[in-house]
């Protein structure tokens, strides 16, 4: 079996980084959403 060497840049890469930077935005975004909610709604009914 022959293994594909890839010099350069797949044509997929500039997509695919976004895709992972954005990810990343959007979950760390909607952790602190959803800890607010939590704070809101959950927590407040304990103090």
């Amino acid at each position: 079996m022959e293994e594909a060497i890839h010099i350069g840049e797949e044509p997929w890469d500039p997509v695919e980084d976004k895709l992972v930077k954005y990810s990343i935005i959007a979950g760390i975004v909607l952790t602190i959403v959803l800890a607010a909610l939590i704070n809101v709604f959950v927590l407040s009914q304990y103090s």
